[in-house]
């Protein structure tokens, strides 16, 4: 057997139906006579002390350490109790008791396999061959259940030797099949088992969440991985409409419906999520569903700076060609309108020079911003203390501004970087918070370290961001100021994404903006 448990619960169970089946085939014998004789009291006491025995042995398994010796010897005594019976029922040979041997063969077998059923079918061929060979040759007499003694006249013939010759080959021929069919059963098993112990293995590490749910649709597996996603929520026999958000479980719905396969994605918990809805099933029947969801958060993650990479390195290409172009004829122009000062204006040519002049100003300043914005910078990474950046940072924006900053932190947080392609971004993030609160407001910055990132927070008091444009204030020339260029924080994201970090940003309109910056710690 598998392991001792099993092999107690069945040697239990075997030992209540061997008390069903002796009393039944048995019990018959003692109501062939009425006569009272002193065979028939015997054979009574005989039955009557083997159910004390079975019962005895019952109970007594949950004291006996060595339990399989054990069931050994309970195999040999009933061996030799049988052969006690049939020999008051008219000899071993003559008695249709004897075909209770077969039983204890089937049970040798069962429990102990080829060694335990050949080792008791041979014990029962040396008693029935013994028993026989000293009946036929009058060394004993053969009694019947009413005490009397057979006649062997009347019953030894060819017939009974015969008879005798098939029962023992018998015996090893029930010995040999009984055996092959445990052992072919035992070995299915331990290949089921085998599998289960593989499948369950790959079940319990596959990075993928597997839900399997029966044809009502509600759930028997799942893998530990769901509680990455559903926390402790899940218990088995839930139905899926409690499991699933609303539009995972309007996709299942199809699926159960239409019985095809489906695949998707889900924004759920502030994560994104690829999933797999598929039918179980045998032949044409279905017999049931699953359902796969992998976390694709870091995938999308890396998709997007890469779209955001390739965006830039376009733009770049782009528009360092116009700008290049464009800087040639405007700083002749600029060259031009300077020389033309030398001329006396009146009030009204003066105030359209000194125009002139300024916008050609602005678009010099705005193509040299653009030229920085596109140009390809190599990265200088090394071990860069956060917090004496900010610290060092925002001295020069105290003494330049009203601005009340504040900075939290518990410890230093150290992070590997170009330290000035960060310092820039930083800083183009706190003058555009600066200026949201009209250079009068509050910034606070928190640095925290989150698993493997060091988080900064800079979050003001300032007028907000509409919701329409949070997702555009990161575009190259993308302003809602007067005169604004539209390049501080496209530049501020450029150089955290090539520092292998991120922007996020939340806001509310009259209540203020929080930009978070997220930075790899050092190794």
């Amino acid at each position: 057997m598998n392991n001792n448990s099993e092999f107690l619960s069945d040697f239990k169970n075997y030992n209540y139906y061997r008390i069903f089946i002796f009393n039944f085939v048995v019990g018959y014998l003692y109501f062939l006579s009425l006569s009272s004789n002193t065979s028939k009291y015997y054979f009574f006491s005989a039955i009557f002390l083997m159910n004390i025995i079975f019962i005895l042995s019952i109970f007594l398994k949950e004291y006996i350490n060595k339990i399989k010796l054990f069931f050994y010897f309970q195999l040999i005594i009933d061996v030799l109790v049988i052969s006690v019976l049939c020999y008051f029922d008219g000899g071993i040979f003559q008695s249709s008791l004897s075909l209770l041997y077969y039983l204890i063969i089937i049970a040798a077998g069962y429990f102990f396999f080829d060694k335990g059923a050949i080792s008791v079918a041979t014990l029962i061929s040396i008693i029935y061959l013994s028993s026989s060979f000293l009946i036929i040759n009058g060394i004993i007499p053969a009694l019947n259940t009413s005490g009397s003694t057979v006649n062997l006249d009347e019953i030894v013939n060819r017939r009974v030797y015969i008879k005798i010759f098939v029962n023992v080959v018998l015996f090893y021929v029930t010995a040999f099949l009984i055996a092959n069919m445990r052992k072919s059963s035992r070995l299915k098993d331990r290949q089921i088992e085998t599998q289960q112990i593989l499948l369950d293995d790959i079940y319990k590490n596959i990075s993928s969440t597997i839900l399997v749910f029966n044809q009502k649709g509600e759930i028997t597996h799942s893998n530990r991985e769901n509680n990455k996603i559903f926390g402790n929520k899940i218990q088995m026999g839930m139905d899926f409409a409690k499991i699933f958000p609303e539009s995972l479980r309007n996709d299942f719905k199809n699926v159960k419906n239409n019985k095809g396969l489906l695949n998707s994605e889900i924004d759920y918990n502030d994560s994104f999520y690829e999933y797999t809805i598929n039918t179980i099933r045998k032949e044409n029947e279905i017999l049931g569903f699953i359902v796969s969801i992998k976390d694709v958060t870091e995938k999308r993650k890396l998709k997007n700076k890469l779209y955001e990479l390739d965006k830039l390195a376009y733009l770049g290409k782009m528009g360092a060609n116009i700008a290049h172009e464009l800087r040639n004829p405007i700083a002749s122009l600029y060259g031009s309108i300077q020389i033309l000062d030398e001329n006396n204006f009146d009030k009204k040519d003066r105030k359209l020079y000194d125009l002139i002049l300024n916008q050609t100003e602005r678009l010099n300043k705005i193509i040299k911003s653009f030229l920085n914005y596109t140009k390809g910078q190599d990265t200088q990474f090394k071990i860069i203390n956060v917090n004496e950046l900010i610290k060092n940072n925002i001295e020069m924006i105290k003494a330049l501004t009203e601005t009340d900053i504040k900075v939290e932190s518990k410890n230093n947080s150290y992070i590997e970087g170009d330290e000035n392609l960060i310092l820039q971004a930083l800083n183009n993030i706190l003058w555009n918070s600066v200026e949201a609160t009209g250079n009068k407001g509050k910034i606070i910055i928190k640095i925290e370290k989150n698993d493997n990132e060091c988080v900064i927070k800079i979050t003001d008091n300032g007028k907000g961001i509409p919701e329409d444009d949070i997702d555009d204030i990161f575009t190259p020339f993308y302003s809602t100021k007067e005169e604004g260029i539209g390049l501080g924080l496209a530049i501020a994201k450029k150089n955290i994404v090539k520092n292998n970090g991120r922007i996020e940003v939340d806001s509310k309109l009259k209540e203020g903006t929080t930009f978070r910056v997220y930075l790899p710690l050092e190794k």
